[in-house]
Order: structure tokens, then sequence, then C-alpha cells
């Protein structure tokens, strides 16, 4: 009964009623968008974050995988850049050096890489061990400036002892 009321009523929504709805409905639609817009914001940054993070472990990976007594000489209190090390390269180690320690990525030049070598002495080594492990050990940290920077640490060994 109250259905057939329903349909036969002749009457419709005024002006002011359909305006008033789609401004609910555009304010609610905004207010979905922004949401999108500020999650897509934070994927791209993880997503650049990632690709910094995998640039450190290749820098840090390569470096290993460098002759030991090559390592010891670059050792320093400072930090040193790509420049520094792969000039010190023959013509064909320095492309590859440059390809891993200043990539390009998604059209983003990773330049801004810095490694720290460092004489390796732990605190909770025990005595003993740290005579053992003198001069067998290189400290590495491998710095990637993004915000926040990346910062990958660890230890290079003598090819003697591996």
């Amino acid at each position: 009964m109250i259905l057939l009321k329903i349909i036969k009523n002749k009457k419709g929504f005024t002006l002011i009623e359909v305006l008033l709805s789609i401004t609910i409905l555009s304010v609610v639609t905004i207010g979905m968008l922004s949401l999108f817009t500020q999650a897509y914001s934070y994927t791209k940054m993880n997503e650049n974050r990632t690709v910094a993070l995998n640039v450190a472990r290749n820098a840090l990976i390569y470096m290993e995988r460098q002759d030991f007594d090559f390592i010891k000489n670059l050792i320093s209190h400072t930090s040193i850049t790509y420049k520094e090390i792969c000039t010190s390269l023959d013509s064909n180690n320095r492309l590859a050096c440059e390809a891993v320690l200043k990539p390009t990525i998604n059209n983003i030049v990773y330049d801004n890489i810095e490694i720290s070598l460092y004489e390796y002495n732990k605190e909770n080594v025990p005595e003993k061990e740290k005579v053992q492990l003198n001069g067998y050990l290189v400290g590495i940290t491998v710095t990637v400036d993004v915000n926040p920077p990346i910062v990958i640490e660890g230890v290079i060994t003598d090819e003697s002892i591996r």
C-alpha cells in the first residue's frame, strides 16, 4: 500500500535538494581522493628508499669482493666517494666500479654514496681474538644520502682467513 503511494507520488526532488546532495557527494569524493594521493606519495617514497637500500647493499658487496690489500690502502678517517675508489682502478674495472657505486635506477643517479673504511676493533670481541684478528678485518659503513639516510655496516675479511 505504501509502495503504491510512493510510485503514484508525482513530486520530485527540488533543485536545492539535488545541489545539496551533489555538494555532499563532492566533499566525500575529494576526501577519498586525497587519501589515494597520500598513499601514492608514501608508496613512491618507500620505493625510493628500497632502491637506495639495495644500492647500499650492492656497494657493500662490491667492496667486499675487492682485493683486501686494495681495501686496506683506502682506509681513512673520512668518508670516500665512488670517484676516489674508481679512479684508482684500471679502465675495465673503473666502468664496473662506476656502474655499481654510481648507478642510475629509474632515471635517478645515485652518486651520493659515501663509504667509510676503518680498522675493525669491536669492543665486545675478547682480547685474545682481537690480537688474532688484528690486520685481517676492515670495518665498512656505506651511506646513501636519501631522506633519511640509509646506513649499512659490515666487515671485510682478508682472503687468507675466509
